[in-house]
């Protein structure tokens, strides 16, 4: 039985950035194998309280890993970001003579409170 790596990997990389399987399995001292397994289910099941994605690099893989503090529903992402990606939208088919930078700044501003709400 091996010792359970994943919180530890969660905390010294659990940053958001991308991390080679390697990289990881040399700062944690152990096979790439045991690392592969706790992101697996970091991937899958979004154990120790973190989600990671995986992406192909050539011919190995690299990890980013996300903890996850705070939950919101699908429902409110959509309910709450739909009006603001409709404004933008609809701004961006515009021409240049008749966008208006004022609407685009209003819109920027309410994204910017709703990620401000969901991360206090």
């Amino acid at each position: 039985m091996r010792p359970k790596i994943g919180p530890a990997i969660v905390e010294r990389f659990g940053n958001g950035r991308w991390h080679s399987l390697g990289s990881i399995a040399q700062a944690m001292n152990t096979s790439k194998d045991h690392v592969y397994n706790a992101l697996k289910n970091m991937t899958i099941y979004g154990t120790h309280g973190a989600k990671s994605e995986r992406k192909q690099v050539g011919a190995t893989y690299s990890y980013r890993i996300f903890k996850q503090e705070k939950m919101i529903s699908s429902r409110e992402l959509v309910e709450k970001l739909d009006p603001v990606i409709k404004g933008l939208k609809a701004e961006g088919k515009k021409t240049a003579a008749t966008m208006s930078p004022g609407t685009v700044a209003h819109l920027a501003a309410q994204l910017q409170k709703l990620l401000d709400d969901w991360t206090a």
